[in-house]
């Protein structure tokens, strides 16, 4: 135990053995004996003096020998104090062995003195008891001794020294001669004590460099988190190392260390499978390598990898296996936290896009060769956006951890939900029924339920929060074998966009009319981008009159040349451009064209006091810099900026009411109108109308094409032309095609019209020919009426 604490201790090259660990090994030794060194020394000591009573005086006898009890009391006392402290410090072990060296000394010295006071002159076989006692103590003494080389030379030349040369000296040949052989064997005996003092040296580092070795594998293993085993398949026998004792929750030496016990300690759900490795092990002789669980019986768990060898006996049979068990909890822990970071949604928990396509590929796979229908529903939270922007993005993040539960509660148990990223999930279901009509009903189904799920108010900051969701199922069976799981991802994407486009808060099922549609706007945008380099676009004119029938300007509406489709304006092209971001080069292209065609119409008195109308799209009006856009192309055509009039809608307007005002007021102050497009069809109110820089409001053409049977059209034109002249703004009404709806308006003072009864969308120069052929027809009209 000494011996391990010390080993402890030192911290050396594992090559060497430090020399206070080999001093304090050697006082482990030395003490170790000394009870029978002691022993021997009171037994010789006694023959000795029983020997020696007829030729010496009993003082003297009894004197000496009360000198060898007390030298004996005092070095057992100074042995008991050793075995009773534990204190191995260097300086301490350097102490202790310069006092016992010093007991030795005194103890050789009172043998020694035996030459001298209790030598029998003329007394052979006195003599002979002598040498002999003195060479039993001196061998003894070797023995005990030889491990402190100072101790047994000095044990020997003080003890034996003195009786060869008192035998030296006597005048006896016989004498004298057995003085020569007790100095032979004196130096016999310190050359052996040499020999076995290295003999014991070499021993003991070889025993200290074992443990030493011993003592850093069991802190190896502590640091590893590794222990080691070896089993006795025969008898269930097992040997555990100290870290396995820990590794298995087993405190030293409480239980027996058996099969059975590091068996009941793997956890029960592995029980079986570990059992499978080892038996397979045996069977081929092959090593065992697994991972398993350790349950103690507080609960605790660790991961385990296993790994052992096998041994036979010389028949071939398994009898033996050793091996090790490492604790890889912490690596385990890593894995799955890895694992997670790339296969799971950190804010949801949900598998994310990665983990469901490779979950969407294997149940395409499955239901290729099953002949099975599925599922993908693709989710979209309406307006999400919105919610991030008021209430900030922490609470959007409760939201969709919220819409993730909700989701995961109104789907099947088997069924995989997964966030692809924003407030997008998709809902990935296999295994539906083999009819695609019932499959398509329980998707339906499934679907509804979610639809119903995320119509839940939500608990938001204390307050109560609503949304919706649109939703997108594209279904899959043996009829579309080998569908890719990125055609299957753009089908239910497909689907849900249709459910946006009908108003959200709906499903929609993918249909082939779906794709043909995408198709069809991938190919327009596509032709779209290539328009302005191509010089593709171009601008109609569509005039407009006063209440007198005089030209006061056009509107200029966006056409395009599109290669085998003729000039129009395809439907959705203005959602497209807008979409896609092309509106903004577009818009931009539309404004400098417009400002050029200001500025040739400014050069001619006849066309010099024409307006021209320009739509102005919600994006374009955004940018920052939409009004230095404006400035420039004004700057650059040389354009009148009286004559250039921008039409907005009022929804651009109603986002951001003051950045509206700002902007149209610097244009104002430069002289560019605005007028209010589609007026009647938003949600504008006086107030919001007042603080506007307007000059004009154009009636929406609904309102005008009905205006001469439907009342309710009839009273809403009154209201927009009582509302426009009580704010001194003109009104300009659009879509008049009859002479009715033009009488109409003018009996209600109505300041100018616009429409097919006075002129189609023309080009330019059709539309300056008859604008012409228009006033000269107008003119005659007037001169007939005077005649």
């Amino acid at each position: 135990m000494h011996l391990l604490q010390s080993t402890r201790r030192f911290h050396q090259d594992p090559v060497g053995v430090p020399p206070d660990l080999l001093r304090a090994r050697c006082c482990e030794l030395i003490h170790g004996s000394a009870l029978a060194s002691y022993g021997a020394t009171l037994f010789g000591s006694l023959i000795l003096v029983g020997a020696m009573r007829q030729s010496i005086s009993p003082p003297v006898l009894i004197a000496w020998f009360a000198a060898v009890c007390l030298t004996l009391g005092v070095r057992l006392t100074l042995w008991r104090k050793w075995i009773q402290t534990t204190e191995r410090s260097a300086a301490h072990l350097r102490q202790v062995q310069y006092i016992y060296r010093i007991g030795v000394g005194v103890s050789a010295v009172l043998w020694g003195s035996t030459a001298v006071f209790l030598f029998p002159p003329g007394n052979l076989q006195g003599q002979m008891t002598m040498t002999i006692v003195l060479v039993g103590v001196s061998a003894a003494g070797m023995t005990t001794l030889a491990i402190d080389r100072r101790c047994a030379l000095s044990f020997l030349l003080f003890a034996l020294g003195p009786l060869s040369l008192r035998y030296l000296v006597e005048n006896d040949s016989g004498t004298r001669m057995e003085g020569v052989l007790v100095l032979i064997y004196l130096a016999f005996m310190l050359a052996n004590a040499n020999r076995v003092r290295r003999g014991l040296i070499e021993n003991l580092r070889l025993e200290l460099e074992a443990v030493q070795r011993e003592d850093r594998l069991k802190h190896a293993q502590q640091v590893a988190h590794m222990g080691s085993f070896e089993w006795d398949i025969a008898s269930g026998a097992m040997r555990w190392s100290d870290e396995l004792h820990r590794l298995w929750g087993v405190p030293l030496g409480s239980e027996q260390t058996t099969h059975r016990l590091f068996v009941s300690r793997i956890h029960d759900d592995d029980k079986e499978r570990v059992g499978a490795h080892l038996d397979e092990a045996i069977r081929t002789v092959r090593a065992l390598d697994c991972v398993h669980r350790v349950r103690w019986p507080d609960g605790t768990e660790l991961h385990i990898q296993a790994r052992g060898e096998l041994a036979c006996d010389k028949k071939g049979r398994v009898v033996r296996m050793m091996g090790t068990v490492q604790d890889v909890s912490q690596q385990h822990a890593a894995e799955e936290q890895i694992r997670q970071l790339a296969f799971f949604d950190p804010l949801t928990e949900l598998p994310n896009r990665h983990l469901l396509l490779d979950r969407l590929n294997q149940t395409l796979e499955r239901a290729n060769d099953q002949m099975s229908c599925g599922a993908l529903i693709f989710i979209d939270l309406d307006n999400f956006k919105y919610l991030n922007d008021t209430l900030g993005h922490d609470q959007g993040d409760a939201l969709l951890r919220i819409v993730a539960k909700r989701i995961n509660n109104a789907v099947r148990s088997v069924d995989t939900v997964a966030r692809l990223g924003g407030d997008e999930f998709v809902v990935l279901m296999d295994n539906l029924h083999a009819d695609p009509a019932q499959a398509r009903a329980e998707a339906a189904s499934i679907g509804g339920q979610i639809l119903s799920a995320l119509q839940v108010p939500y608990s938001l900051m204390g307050r109560e929060h609503h949304s919706s969701s649109s939703i997108g199922i594209a279904l899959f069976n043996d009829s579309n074998t080998g569908t890719s799981v990125d055609e299957m991802l753009r089908r239910a994407d497909l689907a849900m966009y249709q459910a946006k486009n009908l108003g959200r808060n709906g499903l929609c099922f993918f249909t082939p009319e779906l794709e043909a549609r995408a198709y069809a706007r991938a190919e327009l945008e596509a032709d779209l981008r290539k328009a302005l380099q191509r010089d593709e676009l171009l601008l109609h004119f569509q005039g407009q009159v006063s209440a007198d029938g005089a030209w006061t300007g056009a509107e200029v509406l966006l056409r395009w040349r599109r290669p085998g489709h003729g000039v129009g304006l395809p439907v959705d092209l203005i959602k497209i451009a807008e979409d896609s971001g092309l509106i903004l080069p577009i818009g931009k292209w539309v404004l400098h064209t417009a400002c050029k065609q200001l500025a040739l119409w400014g050069n001619s008195p006849a066309t010099a006091h024409l307006t021209l109308s320009v739509n102005v799209s919600i994006r374009q009006f955004r940018e920052p810099d939409f009004v230095e856009e404006v400035v420039s192309a004004l700057r650059l055509t040389k354009a009148n900026p009286s004559r250039l009039k921008l039409e907005l809608t009022e929804s651009m307007l109603l986002s951001d009411v003051e950045q509206a005002i700002v902007k149209m007021t610097t244009l104002r102050e430069l002289g560019v109108g605005f007028a209010l497009d589609d007026f009647g069809t938003g949600y504008s109110c006086l107030a919001f109308l007042k603080k506007l820089p307007l000059e004009q409001l154009k009636i929406d053409r609904s309102f005008v094409a009905d205006v001469l049977t439907d009342p309710m059209d009839a009273a809403i034109v009154h209201l927009i032309l009582s509302l426009g002249q009580s704010l001194g703004l003109k009104v300009v009404a659009e879509g008049v095609e009859s002479e009715g709806q033009r009488d109409f308006l003018a009996r209600l003072g109505c300041d100018g019209y616009q429409g097919y009864l006075f002129s189609r969308p023309l080009p330019i120069d059709g539309f300056e020919e008859h604008m012409h052929d228009f006033v000269g027809l107008r003119q005659s009209d007037l001169d007939q009426l005077v005649g």
